[in-house]
């Protein structure tokens, strides 16, 4: 387990230390056992029962390996929850539960539906049985966790089985396990000590012999209750009449206990009895922090010094066996008995003022603050009311979360203090407005630039923490004008990031120089752009393996933009490696889409498609524009591969997503691309209704994923084949072409030059459509890019036929293209066979006196590729005798006598294209 991704308190997975003053109670050891496979065994009794002693000793002789786990009120968050959940297996299965424990430690936090079915697979496939305690679950009020266990036990992965100590019963039903005695249940009858117990468990305190009378008196008195028993055995040492003392108390079980305890606490010295009061306020502690504690007593209450040392007063305790649990090996970190220590609460409360109180929370937080307990650090804080010194704790502490994208564990913090706490410290506000960024709510990025500005102008901050917070903000401010397409701003924003953030916060820096080289690319220098990221691995201070890697993923871009496919999958290559060697999927997953692109590129689909789906089936391991553009090439991959149910599920998914995750950005985008898919599936209506609901003043932002939206407008444009929507794909066609031009982005320009192509071949101005698809032919051929042709059907590749080259290697390149369309190669092939160019560049296009009808068109098509009438009947859904009629037609309109003539002549008005288009 990462331990530095997500610090967790270690001493909450180890077995409290059994203490020696114990009897085996062997008739209950013995039910456990024969009930050890079961999916659950619940102990549960009010406190004070023995019931984790109970447990802790079956431990010792369980047939299974055991984890551990002990629960406290901060577990009440179903990630933190999990996260020890984890951890607690991993202390036995080291490799166990990995793709959750990454979930839970990734920038989105999966839905708790699938959170648990991650998990549940994973126990399932575990090498061995194994049990799993969670003692003292009844802290655990948050539903989700409920519904977690719930479902663990419904679905009951055969390796595990859980153990659940619990003052009251869990709220999830065990109707259904019990009904199919799927558990096992230890109650408070079972706990209580018998009159003979009891007696065994006193002969272990020689110093509180009683008589039998007396001791019968005892067991009525506390009924059988162990830690009433533990209290009067300690009372008892100090106590003449023995008959005397049992029969004074009686009432409640608390009310017992607080006898008890005053009458323990009477007969300590001072020293101790302030130790255990002030240290009751600790949900664990050591020597050195109880010391802490007792050097504010000493100033802040009256008569709280002691003169012996935590330690000693440890040390005391322990031997006196006073309640306190031991939580490692090293008997370095302890606890009280939970019961004992909410007396000690109730009654360090009657005793000291709130402000003592809050001296002793603030002691407790500094402390813990410099031993780097962070999270325990801070409910100390806000318990003492000293917000200022949370705010600071978790300023100081963020840029290694940014750096490590713990995105959710920064949510959490920042979700303790009030909008009125964040307007205070503008440090706090710099995390909010990174969240936003995360969470893709670019829109409201400016708003939040602004209030960070007010309120840094009302803070009175020095100079170097403003500078840097400047820095930061001119990363997102570069950001914002990249998006607008303002690279002057760009450049400036992205190089003030760089001078003026710290060094420590390399995934700032990171994006700032991303953004540098990106506009230099858009202004037409790409070498100052490469020089820009790789300056990065010589000028950065921080050179971390998840640095590397953040920087390579950047050079992907640049190659992928400049058409280098070739060393685009070195670079890829070389980001997977370095992040799995950094144990980041996040920015790993990044390089596999990558190769996804180039192989996709390649006409290598299997590849391609590898690729895709370890991004795609993993989506809350990746960050958002990595998801959404890999779901959207999977989807395509699908519908090629005619799969068109699998292509509209995957699309589905990443939408939910992006509606879960609120990711405002990238939801449009998922949607044009769905767009996309029901045009390819002959669904030009919903596509069109997509296109109707577009901004037709869509602005241009920079491109740079799998596909471009403006261009899948121009698709549907083109495939309503109206005046209309021919003007609409003319204009956008000539104003996305101006644009990548100008921002030099060649490998959207290609596509650009292809539909162009396309248009010019709509129109009948088949020389033009020409000489455009040879300018992209250009730019395509040394990345050898192949897919982005192909992808555009039948027309494409009659044009593509129809071009000559006196290069050898662009011939080649031709061929390569042309041999991936499967569908219509044996046509085009026969073509080129024969001779003949579908199209005379140098000569008129000739035009029928009587143009063919649409469904003429889709008749010459089938004749084209050599089915019968029979066939052509069949495809069309007529007649054979209808069929018939149309070859009549379309024979005399052409001027010929047969099948064959009409093919050629066919070719000879360049018809083919069009025909085949109709099919």
């Amino acid at each position: 387990m990462d331990l530095e991704i997500l610090p967790l308190i270690q001493t909450k997975l180890h077995r409290p230390m059994v203490v020696g003053d114990l009897i085996e109670r062997l008739h209950l050891l013995r039910r456990l056992d024969m009930h050890c496979d079961l999916p659950l065994i619940l102990v549960s009794a009010p406190a004070g029962y023995g019931k984790t002693t109970l447990v802790n000793q079956w431990l010792d002789q369980a047939p299974y390996p055991a984890a551990w786990l002990s629960l406290d009120e901060n577990d009440n968050n179903v990630v933190d929850f999990l996260s020890y959940f984890v951890a607690a297996i991993q202390a036995l299965f080291p490799n166990g539960c990995s793709t959750t424990q990454k979930l839970l430690t990734r920038p989105q936090i999966p839905p708790l539906n699938s959170l648990i079915g991650t998990l549940v697979n994973e126990i399932a496939v575990l090498p061995e049985s194994f049990l799993l305690v969670l003692d003292d679950y009844h802290v655990i009020e948050q539903k989700e966790i409920h519904q977690l266990i719930s479902v663990l036990l419904r679905h009951a992965p055969p390796p595990l089985h859980l153990v659940i100590t619990s003052r009251k019963d869990p709220p999830f039903s065990l109707a259904r396990p019990r009904a199919t005695q799927q558990i096992a249940e230890i109650r408070l009858n079972d706990l209580r000590f018998t009159t003979d117990e009891a007696q065994r468990y006193l002969n272990l305190c020689p110093e509180a012999e009683i008589s039998p009378e007396v001791l019968a008196i005892l067991v009525e008195r506390t009924e059988g209750w162990a830690v009433g028993l533990r209290l009067a055995c300690l009372s008892l040492q100090n106590q003449e009449n023995h008959t005397a003392f049992i029969e004074s108390f009686k009432g409640t079980d608390r009310y017992i206990m607080e006898y008890l305890v005053d009458e323990i606490l009477a007969h300590q010295p001072r020293a101790i009895q302030m130790f255990l009061l002030f240290t009751s306020l600790l949900d664990r502690f050591c020597a050195s922090l109880g010391d802490a504690i007792l050097d504010v007593a000493s100033l802040e209450i009256p008569g709280g010094a002691g003169y012996l040392s935590g330690a000693e007063i440890l040390a005391k305790l322990e031997r006196d066996n006073l309640f306190l649990v031991a939580l490692d090996q090293r008997h370095e970190w302890f606890r009280y008995h939970h019961l004992f220590q909410d007396l000690l609460r109730h009654k360090l409360k009657a005793e000291t003022t709130p402000a003592q109180r809050v001296s002793l929370h603030a002691a407790a937080g500094r402390w813990l603050e410099q031993h780097d307990f962070i999270e325990e650090a801070l409910r100390h804080y806000f318990a003492a009311g000293d917000i200022s010194a949370a705010a600071n704790l978790v300023a100081r502490q963020r840029y290694a979360l940014l750096n490590r994208a713990q995105w959710q564990r920064l949510e959490q913090q920042l979700g303790r203090f009030s909008p009125d706490n964040l307007e205070q410290f503008p440090a706090l506000l710099m995390l909010k407005t990174w969240l936003i960024y995360h969470q893709g709510r670019w829109a409201e990025l400016p708003a939040a630039l602004q209030q960070l500005e007010v309120a840094m102008d009302r803070a009175s901050l020095p100079p170097e923490e403003i500078r840097h917070l400047q820095g930061e903000m001119s990363a997102l401010r570069s950001l914002l004008s990249f998006i607008a397409v303002d690279l002057e701003k760009t450049l400036a924003c992205a190089q003030q990031s760089i001078e003026e953030s710290p060094h420590e916060l390399w995934i700032v820096r990171v994006l700032a120089r991303l953004l540098l080289a990106a506009s230099l690319q858009m202004k037409g220098d790409s070498s100052q752009a490469y020089t820009a990221i790789y300056r990065g691995f010589e000028e950065e201070k921080n050179q971390s393996i998840r640095f590397k890697a953040t920087l390579m993923l950047t050079v992907c871009y640049l190659h992928w933009l400049n058409t280098n496919l070739q060393d685009m999958v070195q670079a890829a290559k070389e980001c997977i490696k370095l992040s799995r060697d950094a144990n980041s999927p996040e920015i790993m997953n990044y390089g596999y889409f990558h190769l996804g692109q180039v192989r996709y590129q390649q006409n290598d689909l299997a590849a391609a498609e590898q690729h895709f789906a370890t991004v795609a089936q993993q989506p809350y391991l990746n960050y958002g524009d990595c998801y959404a553009h890999s779901a959207c090439a999977l989807a395509l991959i699908h519908q090629i591969k005619g799969q068109p149910n699998q292509a509209r599920a995957v699309l589905r998914a990443a939408g939910i997503f992006m509606l879960e995750t609120g990711n405002t950005t990238l939801l449009p985008l998922i949607q044009a691309f769905q767009a996309e898919i029901a045009l390819r599936q002959g669904q030009l209506a919903v596509a069109s209704h997509w296109a109707d609901q577009a901004d037709p003043a869509m602005p241009l932002q920079p491109v740079y994923g799998f596909f471009s939206p403006h261009l899948t407008l121009v698709k549907i444009w083109l495939a309503q084949d109206t005046p209309g929507s021919r003007r609409q794909a003319t204009e956008m066609l000539e104003k996305v072409r101006a644009f990548f031009e100008t921002t030099h982005n060649t490998r959207f320009l290609i596509d650009t030059l292809a539909l162009q192509a396309l248009l010019c071949q709509s129109k009948g101005d088949y020389p033009n459509a020409l000489d455009v698809l040879e300018q992209a032919l250009i730019l395509a051929q040394p990345g050898r890019f192949i897919r982005l042709f192909v992808d555009l059907g039948p027309q494409m590749a009659y044009l593509l036929a129809e071009l000559k080259s006196d290069d050898s290697e662009m011939e080649q390149y031709l061929a390569q293209i042309l041999a991936a369309f499967s569908d219509f190669g044996s046509t085009i092939a026969d073509l080129r066979l024969d001779g003949k160019k579908i199209v005379n560049r140098k000569s008129k296009i000739q035009n029928l006196a009587e143009p063919l009808t649409n469904r003429e068109h889709e008749v010459l098509g089938l004749l084209v590729q050599r089915l019968t009438d029979k066939e052509i009947a069949g495809r069309l859904s007529v007649s054979p005798a209808t069929v018939k009629t149309h070859n009549k037609n379309i024979f005399a309109k052409l001027g010929v006598k047969n099948r064959r003539q009409a093919v050629t002549r066919a070719q000879e008005l360049n018809l083919i294209p069009t025909a085949m288009s109709r099919l």
